[in-house]
Parts: structure tokens; sequence; C-alpha cells
């Protein structure tokens, strides 16, 4: 199990010295300058943080270098038949591919987490007041949740893109990730509490307005659950499909 670990971990690190990911390296770069400075005025790190994830445009952008870093991964991992070979069956082949995507999409998260906040603690010169509340909670204990979510969520979304990629091929699946990130941009911000459940999947990557923090937790998981199981669909077909491995 840890020699396993191992290698998905060697894999992640050499995909992250390939000239594509050294483009979405600088896009991310870019992207956290423009959230810390796009940002209005706000009193306080934790609220300043708050503001950045509640940008379209900072998560589209954030959202499309997360999927092309993982048709990057494909990419490599396609190339590289002397791992593809190893293995016995499909199932642990894909199985293998879904744990080295899910290492290196939460890798990048935080470092693009990292890269947003260094120049925004700067901005605010240690300002670590936490004086709003979300939801009834402080605003820094609902970061911590909403960050825990957002990563669930991309992450989920990064296995689809894969499942794609092997099903149709990798067109495809960059069409389907640039349109996921423009609906980021295009879905209509709306500030009405809400008491029902949203299908999509923005909504829950740009801070939900709704009524309670109960509400917010339990169609959280609800979304989850649905990808969770569109994600296990879509394994079994890949796993039982026709095409073969590194193809």
């Amino acid at each position: 199990m840890k020699r396993k670990l191992e290698d998905k971990m060697k894999f992640v690190m050499n995909s992250f010295a390939s000239y594509k990911f050294k483009g979405i390296f600088l896009v991310l770069i870019i992207n956290s300058l423009y959230g810390v400075f796009d940002i209005a005025i706000q009193t306080g790190f934790f609220n300043g943080l708050y503001s950045i994830y509640n940008s379209p445009w900072y998560n589209a952008i954030l959202f499309l270098c997360l999927f092309v870093n993982t048709l990057n991964i494909c990419d490599l991992y396609k190339k590289n038949y002397s791992v593809i070979i190893r293995h016995k069956t499909k199932k642990n082949h894909h199985a293998e591919m879904f744990g080295i995507l899910l290492i290196s999409n939460i890798l990048v998260f935080i470092l693009s987490l990292m890269l947003t906040c260094i120049p925004l603690f700067f901005k605010y010169l240690g300002d670590f007041s936490i004086n709003t509340s979300i939801n009834g909670i402080n605003v820094l204990l609902y970061l911590i949740y909403h960050l825990c979510r957002y990563t669930i969520i991309i992450s989920l979304l990064s296995l689809i893109i894969y499942c794609i990629f092997v099903l149709i091929n990798s067109i495809s699946s960059l069409l389907f990730s640039i349109l996921l990130a423009l609906s980021l941009i295009m879905y209509p911000i709306s500030y009405t509490i809400e008491t029902h459940f949203k299908i999509f999947f923005g909504y829950y990557l740009l801070f939900p307005q709704y009524e309670n923090m109960t509400l917010d937790i339990h169609y959280s998981l609800l979304l989850i659950l649905i990808l969770v199981v569109i994600v296990t669909l879509l394994f079994q077909i890949v796993i039982y499909s026709r095409r073969d491995i590194g193809k």
C-alpha cells in the first residue's frame, strides 16, 4: 500500500515538471493576484479570502486550471506504456488513475490556495480579525467547511472528466471542462435565501445562500452523493468498455 502511494506521488511530482504544468502554474499565479487585487476592501484576511472564493471569474479560471491538469495527467499516463502494462486488469489501471488524479488535483488546489493567501496576507498586513458570521458560524469555520466541500466537488468532477477522456476523447473532455468553467461565470448569482435543493454544482462553489447551516450541509452532501453515483456508474462503464488501455 505504501509502495503504491509512493509510486502515485512520484508520478504526480514528475507531472509537475512538465511544460503544460508550468503553464498551469503561471495561470494560477496570475489568477491569485487577480483575486486578491480585484476584491473590494474587506476587514481582515478571512473576510478577504471569503470574497475571493465568491468571485465567479476566480473560480472559473481555477476550475479550468484543475481540469487542464486532469487532462495533462491523463495524457502523460497514456504515454507511459511501462506503467500501463504492469496492471493486470483495466479495473486496476483506472483505479490507479483515479488515485493519481485525486492526489494531483488536491495538491494543485492547495498550491492555488497558498498562492492566494500569500499576497492576501500582505494586503491586510496580518489582520486575522474575525467579525463576520455565515449561516450562524464565524467566517473562519465556514471557510474551512467550504474549502473541504470545494475540494470534494472538484475532485469528483475531475474523475468525470477522466471518464469522458477514456470513453470518448481528449477534445470532448476539454470542451466539457470549458463548459463547466464557463457555467460558473454565466450562472446568475442570486443572494436570495434558498430553502430548496440546487442541482447546479457551481452554486456550492460560490457560497450557497441557504436559510441555515443544516440545509447548507444537507444539500451539499446530497450533491456530493449524486456526483459519487455518477462517478461510480461511469467507472463501471469505463471498465467494461472495449477501448484499450492507453488508447
